[in-house]
């Protein structure tokens, strides 16, 4: 689902706040609710509807998010899990995400193109991978500023530890051991076939990350 999302996102020329918000909402809401295998679909597109709504001046009308699930559900279907999923989670829907605490801490560190682009390459990979959600948000975006920076060769890594960054008991543990999950988890992911991400930071527009990655 989020693989597919993350095309719907690209395709549609979206945020990433916008993005990183709709898969918020979508694992918020299944902490709470269990629904069919085969409304999965009609949840993603109505959690992004929801995540534009907030974020976007423009997005697409509501029948082009019909039209991209290939119309397996209807426009009154579409609206009907937009109200259901905001009624069950009490409208709270918003959060600090860790796209932009990675933000924040690639301005701090004045990581260059290609490094801000290697970041968010790990980032949006965490994206696919539910046992990320054992990290939060800031500890996610702190590793791969880590992982940034230790490729990289840059100096003062060691100032991520600080608990005026991350909100964890113990910072330096939390951030190395989320890196080396990252770490497997996009090493692995050429033979996965979840590609979207892969595909987006393979491409010169971001200085073909995902490539690097797979050289080293």
């Amino acid at each position: 689902l989020v693989d597919w999302l993350f095309e719907v996102h690209y395709r549609f020329h979206l945020k990433r706040k916008t993005l990183f918000q709709t898969i918020f909402i979508i694992d918020l809401f299944l902490s709470k609710k269990i629904i069919e295998k085969v409304k999965f679909q009609l949840l993603g597109i109505a959690s992004l509807l929801i995540a534009c709504k907030e974020n976007e001046i423009f997005y697409p009308q509501i029948i082009e998010f019909v039209n991209i699930t290939d119309n397996a559900y209807t426009v009154k279907e579409l609206l009907n899990m937009e109200i259901y999923v905001l009624r069950s989670l009490n409208f709270e829907i918003f959060t600090s995400t860790s796209e932009e605490f990675y933000n924040i801490l690639s301005k701090a560190f004045n990581f260059n193109r290609q490094e801000h682009f290697l970041g968010e390459y790990f980032l949006d990979s965490a994206l696919i991978d539910y046992q990320i959600l054992q990290y939060n948000s800031s500890v996610i975006a702190a590793a791969c500023a880590y992982i940034v920076m230790k490729f990289s060769g840059l100096d003062g890594y060691k100032d991520l530890y600080s608990k005026r960054i991350i909100l964890d008991e113990n910072p330096q543990k939390a951030i190395k051991d989320c890196a080396r999950y990252l770490c497997f988890l996009v090493k692995n992911l050429s033979n996965s076939d979840l590609k979207a991400v892969r595909d987006k930071y393979s491409s010169e527009e971001y200085c073909k990350v995902a490539t690097l990655c797979g050289e080293q």
